[in-house]
């Protein structure tokens, strides 16, 4: 382990920040287009162990079958258009669904006004760690018919 990844770690496991998932994102050259990132991140998933599969009517690919805290936070985390958690999707709730198209429009929208790197850094380190739930900003925007938090 390098010095970086030994300091790193316990700072981010402090911020609820999964540790893969961000040592593979700090990988990856910030200038990829939305699509090579989607499949960069399809790609990384599987190579962890999970399987990737499409949604059939929505914009959204659900990898399944990762591990909460190092591949993904909380119930899961949503990188463009993929959605990573350890639930395959004919048992997601529909409102989970829904609330994670919310975050995809929400990443292209960040995407194409910022850099993919400090965004997804602010949305960690702001977004998931020191704010949870109705406290964090994305959260409540992608909240808006109140179906998973209430805010």
């Amino acid at each position: 382990m390098t010095r970086t990844a030994s300091v790193t770690g316990p700072i981010l496991s402090l911020f609820g920040t999964p540790l893969k998932l961000f040592q593979f994102l700090a990988g990856l050259s910030p200038r990829l287009d939305a699509k090579s990132l989607n499949g960069e991140v399809q790609k990384w998933a599987v190579r962890q162990g999970g399987k990737c599969e499409a949604d059939r009517w929505r914009p959204i690919t659900v990898c399944y079958g990762l591990e909460k805290g190092e591949h993904f936070g909380d119930g899961g985390t949503t990188i463009g258009n993929t959605f990573l958690n350890d639930v395959p999707p004919s048992e997601l709730r529909k409102e989970v669904l829904y609330h994670e198209l919310q975050h995809t429009t929400q990443f292209e929208f960040y995407y194409k006004k910022f850099n993919f790197w400090p965004t997804f850094l602010v949305y960690y380190t702001y977004g998931t760690g020191l704010s949870r739930g109705c406290a964090n900003v994305y959260e409540r925007e992608a909240d808006l018919q109140g179906n998973l938090y209430h805010c």
